[in-house]
């Protein structure tokens, strides 16, 4: 890191439900003697931009230059619960979908 940079925190969820002590990352004593400083990136506090948000994604999601990572979760309504209680424990990368068993 530079110093005075800048680091944005998000997916604190998989943190929720961990027992106390929580622990800091191992280089957090570095990050403040470089004078880097941590921000918080917490959803709500943005849905004023929502709209914004998608006119300005829209054509770049269209043309493929915008993807985001699916974890699909196999196993129909059964697969819920592993698959909500993954996501408290941060064993997912990107958007998480079940897929559902149509017979």
């Amino acid at each position: 890191m530079r110093p005075g940079g800048r680091v944005v925190l998000c997916g604190l969820i998989s943190q929720y439900q961990q027992p106390e002590p929580r622990r800091a990352p191992a280089n957090l004593a570095r990050l403040g003697g470089l004078g880097v400083s941590v921000h918080p990136f917490v959803a709500p506090e943005y849905l004023h931009e929502w709209e914004a948000f998608q006119r300005a994604t829209q054509l770049p999601v269209a043309a493929g230059e915008l993807v985001w990572r699916l974890d699909i979760v196999e196993g129909g309504l059964a697969a819920v619960p592993r698959a909500l209680t993954g996501l408290f424990d941060g064993d997912n990368l990107g958007k998480r979908v079940v897929k559902m068993d149509y017979r």
